[in-house]
């Protein structure tokens, strides 16, 4: 039987690989997906998971300001 497994090399350049992020990027934005509302949209389904599943509250999540801290 084949081997279906692809093997792919790492990219070494930086420039490369944000060449093709962005090209992945601006293809799905020209199909009209949106990937920031996609990723908070999957974020706060998993925070309301986390939550119902009694594993904590907003305010241990968030701080007592509501406010979720980013590393960004």
């Amino acid at each position: 039987m084949e081997d279906t497994t692809r093997k792919f090399t790492a990219l070494d350049s930086k420039t490369e690989m944000k060449e093709i992020l962005s090209s992945v990027y601006n293809s799905l934005m020209v199909k009209g997906y949106n990937l920031v509302q996609a990723l908070m949209t999957t974020n706060l389904i998993a925070l309301v998971i986390f939550i119902a599943l009694g594993y904590g509250s907003i305010d241990a999540i968030c701080g007592s300001s509501g406010v979720v801290a980013s590393g960004i």
